[in-house]
Parts: C-alpha cells; sequence; structure tokens
C-alpha cells in the first residue's frame, strides 16, 4: 500500500497534530453522552460493514456508524467533518484533504441522523460503555438537529488517501424533501474525489 501508516507517521510526529482515535474493530459510533454507559458492546452485532450505516438502537433511535475497513479516525470541529485516514505520508495531507474537499463536486449523500441536546460521543461500537475512556473516545459537541451525513473519498496523491464525512444541518422542510431520496441511496458505493 502507497504512503505510511498512521502508526509509523505517529512514532516521529512533533508539534500540534489531530487527535486520532484507532481500534482494531474499528466501527466507530456516534453516541449520545447520557447512552454511553448503559452501552453494552453488544450494538456491535447490528453495525454494517458498510463504510457508513445507522445502528437502530431500541431505546436510542438510528445512530450514526461508521464502518468499512479499519481506519484511523478523527474529527475536525469547524466543517463537522470525520476524516478517516487510509494511507498518507503525515497528517499534513489531512489539512489538504479537508482544504479540497470543500472544492469537490463528487460528495455522495448519505444517511440522516438525530443529534441531541447533549454531547455525542465517537468511540468503537465494540467497545463497553464501562470501557469506553478520553483515550480511547472522543467528545463532540453539536447544536441539536437533524444532520445528514455527505461522503467522499479524497486520494489526494499517490500517496495520500482519506474518507470524509461530513455532518450538514438540516432545515425542518430539506429534511422532508430528502426522506425518499435516501431510501434510494446504496451508501456502500465509494467515490472518488
Amino acid at each position: 500500500m502507497p504512503g505510511t501508516s498512521l502508526e509509523a507517521w505517529q512514532g516521529n510526529a512533533k508539534g500540534p497534530h489531530m487527535r486520532w482515535l484507532q481500534t482494531d474493530f474499528a466501527r466507530y459510533v456516534l453516541c449520545p453522552e447520557s447512552a454511553v454507559e448503559g452501552w453494552t458492546g453488544q450494538e456491535a452485532i447490528a453495525a454494517v460493514p458498510d463504510y457508513l450505516s445507522v445502528i437502530e438502537h431500541p431505546s436510542l433511535g438510528g445512530l450514526l456508524c461508521m464502518s468499512g475497513e479499519p481506519m484511523p479516525i478523527a474529527y475536525d470541529e469547524s466543517s463537522r467533518t470525520f476524516i478517516r485516514w487510509d494511507y498518507a505520508d503525515s497528517e499534513d495531507a489531512a489539512a489538504e484533504a479537508l482544504q479540497k474537499a470543500e472544492q469537490s463536486a463528487a460528495w455522495t449523500t448519505g444517511p440522516m441522523v438525530h443529534i441531541p441536546n447533549e454531547p455525542v460521543v465517537l468511540f468503537d461500537c465494540g467497545y463497553a460503555g464501562s470501557d469506553v475512556t478520553p483515550d480511547n473516545s472522543c467528545s463532540i459537541h453539536l447544536p441539536q438537529g437533524r444532520y445528514l451525513v455527505r461522503s467522499l473519498e479524497m486520494e489526494i496523491s499517490d500517496s495520500a488517501a482519506f474518507r470524509l464525512d461530513r455532518l450538514v444541518p438540516v432545515t425542518e422542510g430539506q429534511g422532508q424533501a430528502w426522506s425518499g431520496v435516501l431510501q434510494r441511496i446504496n451508501l456502500a458505493s465509494p467515490v472518488r474525489g
């Protein structure tokens, strides 16, 4: 595989960089903070192996799940974008991917998710809530509401590629218009930007 793995790069990292989460299972869920403690890890059985899906939880409703190949993940607060590291020589390539993504017309439309009026926590859905710590999770503060998830596979060179999943706020009228469209979308189809 071209490029450098995250582990090799982080071993040589100097200065500030994005905070990356990495696990063996790498099926990350965005869960309301108040529900993390009751998470059993058995919910991971419902995680679809697609890059992007929704886990239907009996008491929490649909929760965003980011799966596919095991890749490290970080969150860029300024663009509300999750960025998954496929391969790259440095983290500078992640910043470049985020910048180039702004100009891309290749974003695909994914599921719609509801963010509650509390922080949400990104962690590996195979973990029990009691095993979720600040070291293996990321707390994210977003305004309450519905968000459409837009995705982009960004290969910025032969030695750098990332997968981006962006949360786009949806107004009430937009949400109704998207409902029929979302049922016809194949979320597993990657698009190169």
